[in-house]
């Protein structure tokens, strides 16, 4: 059967709907990048580039192709740290949720723009909040809140001594107002001293 004349126009007509899908899906992928990166390692980035920046070049460069890895093994190396806000209990490592993906896509992008590791996690918990991280940034604020406890029990603790030490100093004060006035050699005072100081309280073990 013979094709019709008009058919290579057809043929054009489609092949330029096919490579405008194929620019709609890449611009798609500036939003689910980080879908394509699971699963993916660094040995099999030189195989297969994960990178939006690289998506549909024909060829990579090896100096871009080692940016990619390392922008790869810092994001996960930051991965873990992170929690996922929608599962509560696994890190954007292990979760496979949409906010998890949002998450580590972020995290890579902030890791081109420059940023250190320091300044993921603050831009982080800037926008999230402290929760989405495991170990949260330390400064004035959780500093208080972690080191409440050892400054009450420190205060505590103080506070106790010195009452003691100053009922053990009342009790050698009235000890001697009652010898002062009373004939007594040295020797006398110092015995009669030893009788009428109460002896120190027996400590308890902590186990007891």
């Amino acid at each position: 059967m013979r094709r019709r004349r008009g058919g290579g126009g057809k043929a054009t007509a489609m092949r330029q709907r096919r490579r405008e899908k194929k620019l709609q899906w890449e611009a798609k992928l500036q939003v689910s990048a980080a879908t394509l990166c699971e699963g993916i390692t660094v040995d099999r980035l030189k195989l297969l580039d994960c990178e939006v920046g690289f998506v549909g070049s024909p060829m990579v460069s090896s100096e871009e192709l080692k940016k990619a890895q390392i922008v790869e093994a810092r994001a996960k190396s930051i991965f873990p740290n992170v929690r996922c806000t929608e599962c509560g209990s696994q890190s954007i490592e292990d979760s496979q949720a949409d906010v998890a993906i949002l998450l580590r896509k972020l995290i890579r992008d902030e890791i081109r723009e420059g940023k250190t590791d320091k300044e993921v996690y603050k831009s982080l918990a800037e926008r999230f909040g402290e929760d989405v991280l495991y170990a949260p940034h330390f400064d004035l604020q959780t500093a208080a809140i972690w080191l409440s406890p050892v400054i009450v029990a420190g205060v505590a603790i103080g506070g106790w001594a010195y009452r003691r030490r100053r009922q053990n100093t009342n009790v050698h004060v009235m000890a001697l107002n009652l010898v002062r006035g009373v004939p007594l050699t040295p020797t006398e005072k110092e015995t009669m001293l030893e009788l009428l100081t109460p002896p120190p309280s027996p400590r308890r073990k902590w186990w007891s």
